[in-house]
């Protein structure tokens, strides 16, 4: 990584911290992550991977997803490119949803706790290549939900789950 993108690193983590230091609105999200998107252009900035990313987005049991369309908002900071499935779809749409675009992160918005077989029937079949990132009010309300779940990382909002990411890219290098 350039001397630049280990500055906007270290920019973007600060900044996260400022930002969750308080409640804030989802336009507040929303309005951050376009400022950094529209810097790393200005500044022909891809991302934090050397090689490039893919993210698939679905929902199991969440008709709206706008946790997806926040999460994939904050990978486009991050210089991942985003394949979104859908919302609402069973454990069979996405797993052959990996199987086609054999992503390197699956991204799942799960609200609910009868969901629990679903994700472990998406992570069984799905290549192990591809590291599930999942985030929903289940895996604060239980922390033994992540584990049974055999979801590799759980964001508890979007800050988070580009803290989750930038992460992942170092330990890559």
């Amino acid at each position: 990584m350039t001397t630049h993108g280990v500055q906007l690193k270290k920019e973007i983590l600060r900044e996260l911290a400022d930002l969750e230091k308080k409640p804030c609105s989802r336009e507040r999200l929303v309005s951050w992550a376009e400022k950094f998107i529209d810097y790393k252009k200005t500044r022909n900035f891809t991302g934090f991977f050397k090689t490039p990313q893919t993210m698939l987005t679905a929902t199991i049991d969440d008709g709206l997803g706008m946790g997806i369309e926040l999460i994939s908002l904050y990978a486009k900071v991050a210089g991942i490119d985003i394949i979104k499935l859908g919302i609402m779809l069973s454990a069979e749409e996405i797993i052959e949803g990996c199987n086609r675009y054999m992503p390197d992160y699956l991204g799942l918005t799960v609200l609910q706790f009868d969901t629990q077989d679903e994700l472990i029937k998406i992570a069984d079949k799905i290549d192990k290549n591809i590291k599930i990132i999942a985030g929903g009010p289940v895996f604060s309300l239980n922390t033994n939900f992540l584990k049974e779940s055999k979801v590799n990382y759980t964001a508890k909002n979007a800050p988070d789950f580009l803290r989750i990411i930038i992460k992942i890219s170092e330990d890559l290098m």
